[in-house]
């Protein structure tokens, strides 16, 4: 299953939404106190992102309230990895392209830019409808860092 992921801007709390192959918003990723959130369209809260503090890490706790997983990320050694989950990162987390693989090689999902109603996005390509929540925060985890590494700075 195709899932588009946009940046969302009508809010400041909010961050992206995510719509279907036919264009229909199926979820929303928003910031709440410290935590990310992805509810679906009627406001239930589905998954939660909670950054945890680990010096010199980026370190993410996904949860979908069944399962658990952490995705750590290494800036310096460009390199992140799973726990939780047998799954790995194969590509270039930092560039937006990338995919996630199982133990016995399967993929489970592909993450790359692309474009929507002329729109840049993200696309996320899931294998599996069990895998989707886990899939999908794993992707706004590596959005969010799309997002905040092109800040730039304007000197006045």
């Amino acid at each position: 299953m195709k899932r588009y992921i946009k940046r969302d801007k009508s809010a400041e709390n909010n961050l992206f939404l995510i719509y279907d192959e036919l264009g229909l918003e199926l979820y929303r990723v928003f910031r709440q106190k410290n935590n990310v959130v992805l509810s679906d369209t009627e406001g239930k809260k589905l998954l939660k992102i909670k950054t945890l503090p680990l010096p010199k890490l980026c370190a993410y706790s996904i949860s979908d309230g069944k399962n658990s997983i952490k995705l750590i990320i290494n800036p310096q050694k460009c390199s992140c990895g799973f726990y939780g989950t047998p799954w790995q990162i194969r590509g270039e987390l930092f560039s937006g392209s990338f995919d996630i693989i199982d133990a016995d090689n399967s993929l489970v999902c592909s993450h790359e830019r692309s474009f929507s109603n002329g729109k840049s996005c993200y696309l996320a390509e899931i294998e599996s409808s069990h895998n989707e929540l886990l899939c999908l925060g794993t992707a706004v985890c590596a959005d969010i860092r799309q997002k905040a590494d092109k800040l730039c700075v304007q000197t006045v």
